[in-house]
């Protein structure tokens, strides 16, 4: 399969639009019957209007014909359903139709099939009465220019053209139709009462009569269809058949002649909790069963293709399934070949399930027949888009070269004619793939200026948001980046470009992210997430775009910090119902084990996260991986980690992995060389034990801690510039400069308090205490002992915030702590609490 049209292929192309026509499907007659009963319900509420005798005036809802009204549209657009499905529309909650309509239409169905052929040719003929006035009536019941009335007309056209054996074949198809649908509705009804029942036994047992009711099910005869003639003029409504309607679970009443066994036994209003708690078939997603052999027409084509596109774009959840899809757009191209727009939604179909041989092959169909319907001078226009998404097809899969040589084609093509706007789409692409930085700034500060000079907004808009990531990785000030952002902000806003604008809330996110400010981060993807971006006129209920889903990550990724792990496994288990198919919050998902299982110190738990965050992220894998390695103390291979991620993906790390990727191995080499508790001591006053002074035993640390912060003040890294700056301290304090490392900590330890994850907070404070400790213990009388208590007292929230993480192996360290502090300024009771306390850690810990 090349893609190529054969010359069999291409000749039926030719006058294919004049060979098209009208199929009458019994679908079709059922929605003509819907519409005919409407008409007669708004004739006999006009003024003047004929009413039989002893038939009494009706008045209708204005919700019930604006419910009518929209699924009348729905019925004529969609491609024929099943009789079920339709039968679900007609009784559902989502339309609220009269009664009296439904029965009436139920009544004119059985008509139809008890006189049969006359039946379906009466009901037919009797259309053009509701298109012409009727006598004393100002206008028709059906505008013939309303899609109403051309549906109408091209029913009887082509109703008219059916020969005598096609009109049989036709009202037979109907029958069927009916019959078939019918007995399916009634086994359905059966099945759910007898779920009903079986829970009502379940749920209350001491209710014998739930015990004894029938099982729901419907013989043969009784679906028989009364034979009782009706006459056209005379369909009066009888009270009980006025009172038929919607029941609230979409099973409406049947005429009188036909009497289930469960009815009379089973009172539905006290079984309507129960439809709650049943679960009939495994997947919840509904999907409209429509007919396999439905022959559709281009109008309805064209309707389906725009809205599957609109919902793969906006909110994937909301269109079919990827099998479903592709089933219905083959029914679509054996009744509509010369139909490219199919082939195209075909391409993005296996674009969503990542098929590069199904998604490349119908993009050559697509191109091959669009360009085959254009004349000569509109057919380079085709070719030069056809390179464009080739490039796309390619950059979409990670194959750069060949995307490369797509768009320098698709660039040459547009070059011949001047086309300056599929010139600046392939710009879009180009300068994202090249990836020298230079060329890239200079091409995307031409590509916003020359879109903006054509108009181009979503271009403009896109290539803003990309220059603001671009400036930001290439260490801009923040407030020049939020200011590319703010004009992005105003072009979706005024364009009312949904996609970009739930993007720019991602992309500020990230930044806040980037620059260490969590909270804005969080209070950015929260602003996300109850935007409102849906719109209910062209069917979309919900937006589920990309953003959406990272904001939903970024919430999890500020429970995990924050040490909420159960909140941030509900949000989890959200993200993965809403979005199945992407791939960010199963990062966040391997990054939340890992860190569950850090903090509780299950090495082999840890390590598989860590191999699978390989997956997603080789830069996140090697850089948890070295947090692994020095939490177990082993420090030589943690540097040896380190090294190898500097020297395979030096050029991919951005200045946040390279800020980290510094602070890692300066943490292993100061443990390592000191070979010391993590958790340090306070050194009591005159018994410090010798301290070696001399440079060279912590000067690789300090080089690397100073990298760091360099880096980080370089590309406004604020957070880990502070990471870096206590890491720096802790180094100090170990060679005994502790008053140098209190002055260190006072200038890192409030942006980590203020911006920090939980246990950085809770570390950190424990470490700023301990050089507040030991810088007191100079001093003497009743101030010493309210600072020492006051530490004390601090110590009792470090402690709380490692149990709530459950980083029980540190909360010993802090006890002990609690119990020198107390012994040193002679609180006994409080030492004895303490001590008791270390005790039974020490036991609990001995014992696992």
């Amino acid at each position: 399969m090349d893609g190529k049209l054969t010359q069999k292929e291409s000749s039926n192309f030719v006058g294919f639009s004049q060979k098209r026509k009208e199929h009458v499907t019994p679908y079709k007659i059922a929605v003509v019957c819907l519409i005919n009963q409407m008409c007669i319900l708004r004739y006999k509420i006009r003024p003047n209007a004929y009413l039989c005798k002893g038939e009494r005036g009706i008045t209708i809802k204005p919700q019930h014909l604006r419910d009518f009204y929209l699924l009348t549209l729905k019925l004529i657009h969609c491609p024929d359903l099943a009789f079920t499905e339709l039968h679900k529309l007609l009784t559902g909650k989502q339309y609220q139709l009269m009664p009296e309509l439904l029965a009436n239409y139920e009544k004119l169905c059985d008509k139809i099939l008890v006189k049969k052929i006359d039946g379906l040719m009466d009901t037919i003929n009797n259309l053009n009465k509701m298109l012409i006035d009727l006598p004393g009536q100002m206008s028709p019941l059906v505008n013939k220019s309303s899609p109403v009335g051309l549906f109408l007309r091209r029913m009887m056209l082509h109703f008219d053209k059916l020969s005598f054996p096609q009109t049989i074949l036709v009202f037979e198809a109907f029958e069927r139709y009916v019959r078939e649908g019918r007995e399916q509705v009634e086994k359905d009804k059966g099945f759910v009462v007898d779920r009903i029942l079986t829970l009502r036994e379940n749920v209350n047992t001491s209710t014998p009569e739930s015990a004894n009711t029938g099982s729901g099910s419907v013989s043969k005869n009784q679906m028989d269809i009364t034979s009782e003639k009706m006459d056209d003029d005379e369909m009066d409504i009888s009270e009980e058949e006025k009172t038929a309607g919607d029941d609230g679970e979409g099973i409406f009443k049947q005429p009188t002649a036909i009497n289930t066994p469960y009815t009379s036994k089973v009172n539905f209003d006290k079984t309507l909790p129960l439809l709650s708690q049943l679960t009939i078939g495994q997947d919840t997603k509904k999907v409209e069963k429509w007919d396999p052999g439905a022959i559709w027409s281009r109008k309805q084509a064209e309707l389906f293709i725009s809205q599957q596109a609109m919902f793969l774009l906006n909110n994937p959840q909301q269109a079919l399934p990827p099998p479903v899809l592709q089933e219905r757009l083959q029914q679509i191209l054996k009744h509509n070949p010369e139909h490219a727009e199919a082939y195209y939604l075909s391409y993005l179909n296996c674009l969503r399930v990542n098929e590069f041989c199904g998604a490349l092959e119908n993009l050559y169909h697509y191109f091959d027949r669009s360009n085959t319907l254009l004349n000569h001078e509109d057919k380079p226009k085709g070719l030069r888009f056809a390179a464009l998404n080739l490039g796309i097809l390619y950059a979409h899969f990670g194959h750069k070269e060949e995307a490369l040589r797509a768009l320098r084609e698709a660039i040459a093509l547009a070059h011949e004619v001047s086309d300056n706007q599929c010139l600046q789409h392939i710009q879009a692409w180009y300068y994202k793939l090249i990836g020298n930085e230079k060329i890239m700034e200079k091409q995307m500060e031409r590509s916003i200026l020359k879109s903006s000079d054509l108009n181009l907004h979503f271009l403009t808009s896109f290539g803003l948001l990309s220059f603001s990531r671009f400036a930001s990785s290439m260490g801009t000030k923040p407030s020049l980046v939020f200011e590319l952002l703010h004009k992005s902000d105003l072009l979706n806003f005024h364009y009312d470009i949904t996609d970009l604008m739930a993007n720019s809330y991602a992309t500020k996110a990230g930044l806040w992210n980037m620059y260490g400010k969590t909270e804005m981060a969080s209070l950015m993807s929260q602003m996300l997430l109850h935007l409102d971006l849906k719109d209910p006129t062209i069917g979309l209920t919900c937006y589920n775009g990309e953003s959406v889903c990272l904001a939903i990550c970024n919430v999890t990724s500020r429970f995990i910090e924050e040490g909420e792990f159960h909140l941030a496994n509900i949000v989890l288990n959200h993200a993965k119902e809403r979005f199945p198919q992407e791939k960010s919050w199963q990062l966040v998902e391997q990054l939340l084990v890992f860190t569950q299982a850090l903090y509780q110190r299950q090495w082999l738990e840890a390590q598989r996260a860590v191999d699978q965050i390989a997956a997603h992220d080789k830069i996140e894998s090697k850089l948890r991986r070295a947090e692994l390695l020095i939490e177990r103390e082993n420090f030589r291979e943690a540097m040896e980690t380190v090294n190898s991620l500097f020297e395979s993906e030096n050029e991919r790390m951005g200045a946040l992995h390279r800020t980290r990727a510094l602070i890692l191995p300066g943490k292993a080499t100061m443990c390592e060389s000191n070979k010391c508790d993590r958790m340090p001591m306070i050194r009591k006053y005159g018994h410090e034990k010798p301290v070696d002074r001399s440079a060279c035993t912590g000067s690789a640390a300090v080089n690397h801690f100073m990298k760091a912060v360099t880096t980080g003040s370089e590309f406004y890294l604020n957070y880990y510039s502070c990471m870096a700056t206590i890491e720096h301290a802790k180094l100090l304090y170990d060679k005994g400069f502790t008053n140098q490392a209190l002055r260190l900590m006072e200038e890192g330890i409030v942006t980590v308090l203020a911006h920090g994850t939980s246990y950085d907070q809770a570390s950190a404070l424990y470490f700023y205490l301990v050089c507040e400790a030991n810088s007191i213990q100079e001093t003497n009388g009743p101030m010493r002992v309210d600072a020492i208590m006051e530490i004390v007292k601090t110590l009792e929230r470090v402690k709380d915030t490692f149990k709530r993480l459950g980083v029980v192996h540190k909360i010993q360290s802090i006890v002990f702590l609690q119990a020198m502090l107390c012994e040193d300024v002679g609180k006994t009771s409080e030492l004895y609490k303490y001590s008791l306390e270390f005790r039974k850690l020490d036991e609990l810990n001995n014992g696992c």
